[in-house]
This record gives structure tokens, C-alpha cells and sequence, in this order.
């Protein structure tokens, strides 16, 4: 099979597998926002753990791929050292969470929960890891099963605890469990293509790290403007945090995309430099540049027409100022989608380094914009830092890039895509507003997908990579 047939299909197969574990998150999330009575303590707890789920990434998510994609890369040793590293990096910063949240003013639940919460990251950090593996030996569709069970025993975890009446921490010990069944699931269907055992060798370890750190420090400096605007709001305007963090949960869905697509292509896109193909690397660029040009800018146009009705539907009225929220940070999510692209570039040309000083000044500026108009404006002055901060990331990113390879995109694709955008945008602005807001979704998707094709955006031989395997 080739490359793109066999890229296509797994590609697919865990695309097909995250739209299954959003439904189940949506269905979650719904549950957690007519049960609880604050939501926006789930979304400062989610918050608060997911910077210290960067000290404990220390970047060797990115490492472990480059590493193992290396020809003639002993796989099993560079797994089994990785993984143990992650193991003593999880249980070392995880202890220090429910400790350094007692110094902000946040509910006693809020710190209960990230105590239980850092039980249930520690284990998704370890499964996590692993998603080099599979992405690698092109097992998508295994890896992206066991996340779909592991959110299915949240989501029925979720539903036990809003029946009972039970609060946001008891809701958060559903994860820990649905978190280990992940952990255990990708360790055992694994075991065929690489044994994992715990190992540790000196060399091996320093290695990673010297590939890991500029990497970890980059995704820190990105955590701070990603996950600052929601520890500020708690602050200075807890009031707000529900709606700002439920709007923000579906940027945080939205985004997964371009990382799943990314992470496959890394390994081909790191074997391309090494082997100093860089007329491949180029064209397989492009076609990533392509095809998240075709997935951001419809969910740009769609989310200005539905993301009040859509949210009013999954979590009720009540929060329908997310809606309008939903429509500032789905700009950002077009930045998100482009950043992902070239920063994974970045690691496959190995010019990480560089890439710390854009992140550095981004995370400074973010936090003095934090500080100055998030206690003004709220959630909206943390929704325009956050635009602001991914579009000049996604700018640095592309410069550090460019200076290496001179790459270019073409924007052939990309206009087309804007232009059937704008058309669906047009089809939905005149459908009754009593047209219920799934069939509005539905009408969006397949009226994108009519004016794509009509205006030549995607064709027979995309279709055919897509979906019929070849030799």
C-alpha cells in the first residue's frame, strides 16, 4: 500500500475515532453543565493540571516519535527508557499540584480536585506517550478504540454521579478510572509491535532530554497563554469562568485535528529532512498546508452561524454567552491549525531552539494582556489575548521554518476553501431559525462539501487516496 493510501486510511480510521470520543465528550460535558452547580470549577481543575502535565511531557511525546522514526532506531530501547522516564517525570509532578494550588483562592473543591485530577493525568500522560508508537507502525485505529472506551466509561462514570447528585470531584475520580482502562488497553494491544518494559540507561535518558527540552520549554511558554486567560478569570471574574471554560472545551476539540493529522505526518515529514528529500518534504507540506486549510476555515464561518444555538442545545440557556465567546476564540482555532503545522515542521528539521524565544515573548505578552483587561473586559479581553497570542505563534513558527527550507504555500486550495466557506455561511444564514441545530450542522457540512467539489477544492484522486486502499 503506499504512503498516502496507508496515511489516508489511518489517518481516517483515528480521525473516525476522535469524532466517536467527541460525541461522548459532548455528551459529557452536557451532563457535567445541567448537573453541577459551578461548571467553572471542572474548567479551572482541567486548567490548573494541564500545566503541570507540560513539566511532565517535558516534550518527549515529540521526542519519542522523532527518536523511534530514526532508520534503524532500536525501537523497544528507546520505548521502554522514554516511557520510564515519563513514569518518574508523571510521579514527581503530579505530587507537586495539589500542592501548589493551595496558594491561589480557589474553592475547596477546585482543590480536592485537582488532587484527584492529578491521579487521573498521570495516567493519561503515560497512555498518551505512547500514540508515537502507533502512529508510527500506522495502528491508528487500535490506539483511537481505546480512547473511545476509556470516554465511554467516563461519559457512563459522569451520568452515575449527576444521577446521584454527587459534585465535581466525584466526577473527577470518574477519571481517573476511564484513564487507567486507557493506559492498560494501549500497553497490552501494543505488545506485538514493541514490548514495553522499564528501562533505564544513562545515555539514552540524556539523549531525549537534549532533544526534549527545547520542545518542553516551548509547550510550557504555549501552556501560559493557552491556560492563563481561565486561571486569571477564576480570580478576577469566577462569575465568568463557566461560560469562558465551556466555550473553550470545544476549542480544545477543534484542535485536536491538526494534532492527530500532524502527529502521523511527523515521522515522514522527519524522514524526508534526514534523507535530504526535500522535494518531498515540501510537497508533503503543502499538502498538509491544504487540507487544514479545508478543515479551519468552514469551522470558522460555521461557528459564527451556529455556536449559540449549538451550545444553548448541549448545556442549555443558560450558558448562551458561550456561544458568543465561541465566536471570538474559533479565530484563534484557524491561528491553532496553521501552528500546528509548522511547529511540528520545526521539530521535523530539528530547529526547536529557535522556536523558544517566539513562545517566550508570546507567554510574556499574554500574561501582562491577562493582567491589564482580563479584570476589565472579563472573558472577552481573555478571548482577544488568546487570538492575539496563536496568530503570532503561528507566525513564528512559519518564519522559523521558512528560513531552512524557503517553503512557500500555494493558497490555490485555500481560496477555494474560503470561497465554499463563504457559501455555506450563506446557506445557513437563510435557514429557519426553528430548524433544529443538528440538521443545520448536517446541511452546513454537506453544502461545504458540494461548493468544495464544484469549485475543483477536492476531486476523484482525493477521494480515491481517501477511501480504496491501493498497492
Amino acid at each position: 500500500m503506499s504512503f498516502a493510501s496507508s496515511f489516508a486510511h489511518n489517518y481516517g480510521a483515528q480521525l473516525l475515532g476522535k469524532v466517536v470520543s467527541v460525541l461522548l465528550g459532548l455528551a459529557t460535558v452536557s451532563l457535567m453543565t445541567r448537573s453541577l452547580e459551578d461548571f467553572g470549577e471542572y474548567a479551572v481543575i482541567i486548567a490548573f493540571l494541564s500545566f503541570f502535565g507540560v513539566l511532565v511531557d517535558f516534550g518527549l511525546n515529540l521526542t519519542l516519535t522523532q527518536m523511534i522514526s530514526v532508520p534503524g532506531a532500536d525501537e523497544e530501547q528507546i520505548v521502554g527508557n522514554v516511557f520510564t522516564m515519563r513514569l518518574v517525570f508523571g510521579a514527581l509532578g503530579y505530587a507537586i499540584a495539589p500542592l501548589a494550588v493551595l496558594a491561589f483562592p480557589y474553592s475547596s473543591a477546585v482543590k480536592l480536585g485537582v488532587l484527584v485530577g492529578s491521579v487521573a493525568y498521570f495516567l493519561m500522560s503515560d497512555a498518551w506517550l505512547l500514540v508515537g508508537i502507533y502512529q508510527k507502525h500506522l495502528l491508528a485505529s487500535k490506539y483511537a478504540a481505546a480512547e473511545c472506551v476509556s470516554r465511554l466509561v467516563y461519559f457512563l462514570l459522569v451520568a452515575a454521579a449527576a444521577w446521584a447528585g454527587m459534585g465535581v470531584v466525584t466526577m473527577i475520580a470518574g477519571l481517573v478510572v476511564a484513564n487507567l482502562v486507557w493506559l492498560i488497553w494501549v500497553i497490552v494491544v501494543v505488545r506485538p509491535v514493541v514490548k514495553i518494559r522499564l528501562k533505564w540507561e544513562t545515555s539514552l535518558w540524556k539523549k531525549a532530554i537534549r532533544l526534549s527540552w527545547p520542545i518542553a520549554l516551548s509547550t510550557l511558554f504555549n501552556l501560559v497563554y493557552l491556560r492563563g486567560d481561565v486561571l486569571v478569570l477564576g480570580v478576577v471574574r469566577p462569575a465568568e469562568v463557566g461560560d469562558y471554560g465551556l466555550a473553550y472545551k470545544f476549542i480544545d476539540v477543534l484542535t485536536n485535528v491538526p494534532v492527530l493529522f500532524m502527529g502521523l505526518l511527523l515521522p515522514k515529514l522527519g524522514y524526508d529532512w534526514e534523507s535530504g528529500d526535500k522535494e518531498a518534504f515540501e510537497r508533503h507540506l503543502q499538502h498538509a498546508f491544504d487540507f487544514l486549510a479545508m478543515s479551519a476555515l468552514p469551522l470558522l464561518f460555521g461557528a459564527q452561524m451556529l455556536s449559540i444555538p449549538f451550545l444553548t442545545w448541549i448545556s442549555g440557556e443558560k450558558f448562551r454567552s458561550a456561544g458568543l465567546v465561541l465566536q471570538i476564540l474559533v479565530f484563534a482555532v484557524l491561528f491553532v491549525f496553521f501552528n500546528s503545522l509548522y511547529g511540528h515542521a520545526v521539530v521535523a528539521v530539528k530547529r526547536q531552539r529557535q522556536a523558544i524565544a517566539g513562545y517566550a515573548v508570546t507567554a510574556v505578552l499574554a500574561v501582562v494582556g491577562y493582567l491589564l483587561f482580563v479584570p476589565h473586559f472579563g472573558m472577552w479581553g481573555a478571548a482577544a489575548v488568546t487570538l492575539f497570542s496563536e496568530a503570532g505563534i503561528a507566525f513564528w513558527t512559519y518564519f522559523i521554518v521558512w528560513k531552512d527550507t524557503h517553503h512557500r504555500p500555494h493558497f490555490s486550495v485555500a481560496r477555494k476553501a474560503l470561497l465554499a466557506s463563504v457559501g455555506m455561511a450563506a446557506v445557513l444564514w437563510f435557514l429557519p431559525p426553528s430548524l433544529h441545530v443538528f440538521f443545520q450542522i448536517v446541511i452546513g457540512i454537506a453544502t461545504y462539501g458540494v461548493f468544495l467539489w464544484m469549485l475543483g477544492g477536492i476531486n476523484h484522486q482525493m477521494i480515491r487516496t481517501l477511501f480504496v486502499r491501493s498497492v
